[in-house]
């Protein structure tokens, strides 16, 4: 009981819509399936989380002046969310061009899309990140028209490209079709995800609760969009309020019960694996191009490494790399990372030092700490 009164206490101060969704998920479990919880032994471990919640959430108060319920967004966000958000869906769009310019207005769009991919470009389809640099055209599109199906298909051996000639429609003009077809697939993966986990919990009652909990998150980010907490963060021009990332840990929970299901099935398993791999790859940006500014990269981030020289030899092995891997940082980091802040002082004062949250956050540690050490040791017997 002491390890779920810490674990809850961090995860109800740590952010206002995780403090909310674990709630609700929590309440409706034990209302549904655990109603013996509900006892009057039980009332003293709630006050003891009230107490812990509340000593927590005042330092923190102390310290910062505002309660985790004071959120302050841009201007842009002072709006809430119309009926037709959530029902508009643009087919047209959807085939033809699946970017977060043209689905900002549809709920179901941005849900499908954002699921088991980076919708709108703040992950590793950002601007900013190295999975968004250097992915190679492992296929394209020639058009020929009167060209019946099935498409020719040719492969490049040397270049590892595919080539598809058919009579293709025009969508596959756009010069980023690869990044569009990403988001085409990740949407189809989605909405199988979405149905299997619906049909999973019809059958499969004890795991009901817990396939659906990324439905608990649809709910309560769209009652959030509608100001019926009593504030408003919807920007109707992008609609990331919607984001999946608001509840992406029911998300993998979900997605972990599933797959636990249908690896029951033998026969779905290597194929299954085989085909979950692929698809998450390609999501994140595979394959990519060999350019020699990667090489540096690596080379340099791998000098930073206390396992540099193990590291090394795979590194070689794998990429074949032209250059020596030098494990003494002879690197100018002004040279590799620009524009680069610094840090030059932080003043600590042991008044800003938030003693509650420290002291639950290490007990908590130590409380897991002391349980996996016990069941790592605790079966094993010493012959004296």
């Amino acid at each position: 009981m002491l390890k779920i009164i810490l674990s809850f206490s961090i995860i109800f101060t740590s952010k206002v819509s995780i403090a909310v969704l674990v709630f609700l998920f929590f309440v409706v479990e034990i209302i549904l399936f655990h109603k013996h919880l509900l006892k009057k032994t039980n009332i003293k471990y709630l006050i003891i989380l009230t107490l812990v919640f509340f000593a927590m959430n005042v330092e923190n108060y102390n310290l910062n002046n505002k309660h985790m319920f004071d959120v302050e967004h841009n201007e842009n966000y002072n709006n809430k969310a119309e009926l037709s958000f959530f029902t508009n869906i643009n087919t047209q769009q959807l085939i033809n061009n699946p970017n977060k310019y043209l689905h900002y207005d549809s709920f179901v769009s941005i849900t499908l899309f954002d699921t088991f991919n980076d919708f709108f470009q703040i992950y590793w389809n950002s601007e900013y990140t190295e999975l968004n640099k250097n992915r190679k055209d492992f296929f394209k599109i020639v058009k020929r028209q009167n060209l019946e199906p099935p498409f020719r298909i040719k492969f490049d051996k040397e270049n590892y490209i595919f080539t598809f000639a058919g009579d293709f429609d025009k969508r596959w003009d756009d010069p980023n079709y690869i990044e569009e077809t990403r988001m085409r697939i990740s949407f189809i993966t989605s909405a199988i995800f979405y149905f299997l986990i619906i049909i999973f919990s019809i059958f499969k009652k004890k795991s009901r609760n817990l396939l659906l909990t990324p439905f608990i998150g649809m709910v309560v980010v769209s009652l959030s969009a509608l100001g019926l907490f009593g504030t408003y963060n919807f920007d109707p021009l992008v609609g990331d309020s919607m984001k999946t990332f608001y509840y992406g840990y029911f998300i993998v929970l979900s997605f972990s019960i599933l797959f636990s299901e249908l690896f029951s099935y033998e026969y779905f398993k290597f194929i299954l694996i085989t085909v979950i791999i692929i698809l998450f790859l390609f999501f994140l940006g595979f394959p990519f191009s060999y350019v020699e500014s990667v090489e540096t990269d690596l080379i340099y981030k791998n000098s930073l490494l206390p396992t540099c020289e193990l590291n090394g030899y795979f590194l070689k092995d794998i990429y074949n790399f032209d250059k020596d891997i030098r494990c003494d940082t002879l690197y100018n980091v002004n040279d590799m990372f620009i524009p680069l802040t610094k840090v030059r002082y932080i003043d600590i004062k042991l008044v800003n030092i938030p003693y509650i949250n420290f002291i639950v956050l290490f007990s908590y540690l130590a409380f897991h700490s002391k349980l996996l050490i016990s069941r790592i040791f605790g079966g094993i017997k010493i012959n004296e």
